[in-house]
Order: C-alpha cells, then sequence, then structure tokens
C-alpha cells in the first residue's frame, strides 16, 4: 500500500471516531441499563405541570435501595425534549408553573442522558426519607421541564 492511500485511511478512521464521539457525547445517544438490583422504596411516572400545553418529559423513576445499602434512582424509558438539564430531588409533592421554588431539595447534577434507561446514585448523606419528588429541570434557568412524585 503506498502512503498516500495509508493517509487517507488513517484520515478517514479519525474522522469516523470524532463522528461517533460527537453523537455519543452531543446528542446524548440512548442509554439502555439494566435496573440495579435492590428493593424498590417508590416510584412514579414524569408529569407535564398544571396547566402546562406539552409534555418536555416522559418515562418513569424508581427510588432503589441497593444490595450494598445505597440509594439509585433509577429512570427507565425516559425521552426528555431539553437539553442542559440537571436532576433534583424535592419535598414538595406537585408543582403549578415553571418558575416555581424547588422547595427543600438536593441537586443530583446533570442528567446523563435524554432518553434510554439510566441510574442516577443518590450521595450518601442525602436523606431519601423526606424527598418525594424527582425534577428535571434547566441547569441554566432553573425552570421546571417536568416531575415525577414518588409514591
Amino acid at each position: 500500500m503506498s502512503k498516500k492511500k495509508i493517509t487517507v485511511m488513517c484520515i478517514m478512521f479519525f474522522l469516523a471516531i470524532v463522528l461517533i464521539l460527537y453523537f455519543v457525547f452531543i446528542f446524548r445517544l440512548p442509554l439502555h441499563e439494566t435496573r440495579p438490583i435492590g428493593t424498590s422504596i417508590s416510584s412514579g411516572s414524569f408529569r407535564e405541570l398544571s396547566g402546562s400545553y406539552r409534555l418536555d418529559c416522559e418515562g418513569n423513576v424508581e427510588l432503589i435501595e441497593t444490595n450494598d445499602g445505597n440509594h439509585v434512582l433509577y429512570f427507565s424509558n425516559v425521552l426528555i425534549d431539553s437539553a442542559l438539564t440537571n436532576i433534583y430531588m424535592s419535598d414538595k409533592t406537585s408543582f403549578n408553573s415553571q418558575l416555581e421554588d424547588f422547595g427543600t431539595n438536593v441537586d443530583l447534577g446533570p442528567i446523563p442522558t435524554t432518553s434510554g434507561s439510566f441510574s442516577v446514585s443518590i450521595p450518601d448523606n442525602v436523606d431519601v426519607s423526606i424527598y418525594n419528588t424527582v425534577l428535571i429541570a434547566n441547569s441554566l434557568s432553573k425552570s421546571i421541564i417536568c416531575y415525577a412524585r414518588l409514591t
């Protein structure tokens, strides 16, 4: 093989890797993580805000105590129509507007993907018994996209 062909093949390979990484990290391709092993404490389905004209996200969330005593939120069949979103746990049970106060809350960080199934660990210092709602909110404006009441 000539040096020119090898160079072209290397460039094509490099561009293919860049393209794959672009789609994985920019578009957050769906994750399909299996449910963690443990006991279900509570669960809920995402719902639109009262008076909202469209549903910005859908799916289910489950609070699980794993066999090693840790807590995780397992999100299944999630589809979120928004970027720059964080996950919060709140002590409030319902929300009426996107700019409503979150109540007592804990920020669990950015959502790992906008579709699929995935888990998010809850820090050990968080008392899960006081939080009964999971929020998906814009991390910059703090506007609520949707929420799930855990029952």
